[in-house]
């Protein structure tokens, strides 16, 4: 499985200048962000927040900040989406098929075992 490299590649770039926010929905996906981006010069300035878990407001205006689009679904706060940048997705196209194939064969088989 792979992510867009472009949206790492851009947000490390900006790191390397300054904080650079991720918000997200899931605890787990901030924890993977925290390992992907800790090697990179800056790494200090990378700041992963949870939608309904963390202070959303203290993210600085002048900073840029990425939302995905779950995380976006649960956000009220119109100030904070106007600064975002756009949401776009993480994974490369090639892995969403394969992500989709794993959650429904996972699935399929833990109604199997249900049925059993």
């Amino acid at each position: 499985m792979s992510f867009r490299a472009d949206v790492f590649a851009a947000a490390a770039r900006l790191l390397a200048a300054g904080p650079v926010y991720f918000v997200v929905a899931d605890a787990r996906f901030a924890t993977k962000l925290g390992m992907i981006f800790a090697g990179l010069v800056g790494a200090p300035g990378f700041h992963a927040l949870v939608v309904g878990r963390d202070d959303l407001a203290r993210i600085p205006r002048e900073a840029p900040a990425y939302v995905t689009r779950a995380a976006r679904q649960r956000m009220n706060d119109p100030a904070l989406l106007a600064q975002v940048k756009p949401g776009s997705r993480v994974f490369a196209p090639e892995s969403e098929s394969e992500l989709l194939t794993c959650i429904v064969r996972a699935n399929m088989r833990a109604l199997a075992a249900r049925r059993g």
